[in-house]
């Protein structure tokens, strides 16, 4: 079937008790299911990570905030056991922000959110963790600071906990967007107060995988 690749299981690999898995696409999401004769003996779905070139990387809160202050076009965040802080930071400029998640599957941790500017005609966001502390002075996610045009805002691999008001805001800018995709997306502790949790006043939305806990 080609939608499905076969390894097989040798001695070697069984004494090592892990296989290296080729041929693999960057930034997919794939079910990985182990075999014995005509059973399914168990699977796991795990994220590929993205491929990124020429991104400017990033270590401390400081240097984040500098690189979305300067309008890096790629920003590559590495995983670090201490949340990034960025309050609420005004993206400038087409933007994608990589996480950089252990192999074990562990993102890094952005506090705060995202203002998009006039000038932000594009959005990655894939691989991170996104905590909004349930803070009145970062109530959403994602934040309409000026009548843009975007032209896509995209989410993946990505989860979304703790803020008062919602996802994503149109905050009454008025502003022009091609399309929306949200895909694996985890929601955890999302309020919706006052109806501002997710704007869907836009050309095209897709929402896949996203899971939702406590309110949304």
């Amino acid at each position: 079937d080609a939608d499905f690749t076969r390894f097989e299981v040798n001695s070697e690999v069984a004494a090592a008790g892990q296989a290296v898995v080729t041929g693999l696409q960057p930034s997919v999401n794939y079910t990985l299911a182990v075999h014995f004769k005509s059973a399914d003996r168990g699977k796991v779905s795990a994220w590929t990570r993205p491929s990124i070139e020429g991104a400017t990387e990033v270590s401390t809160s400081e240097a984040l905030l500098q690189a979305i202050t300067d309008k890096a076009a790629v920003i590559k965040v590495a995983y670090s056991e201490t949340p990034y802080v960025i309050g609420s930071a005004v993206i400038g400029g087409p933007i994608a922000i990589y996480g950089d998640a252990t192999a074990q599957g562990a993102q890094p941790v952005i506090q705060g959110g995202l203002k998009i500017g006039a000038d932000a005609t594009k959005i990655h966001l894939e691989a991170l963790t996104f905590d909004g502390l349930s803070s009145a002075d970062c109530p959403h996610n994602l934040t309409f600071d000026a009548a843009a045009t975007v032209e896509s805002i995209t989410v993946l691999n990505c989860t979304l906990n703790n803020y008062l008001r919602g996802i994503l805001y149109e905050n009454s800018k008025a502003p022009t967007v091609g399309k929306i995709h949200y895909n694996d997306v985890v929601v955890n502790n999302v309020g919706g107060d006052g109806g501002d949790c997710f704007f869907t006043i836009f050309e095209y939305c897709l929402l896949l995988g996203c899971i939702k806990k406590h309110s949304f």
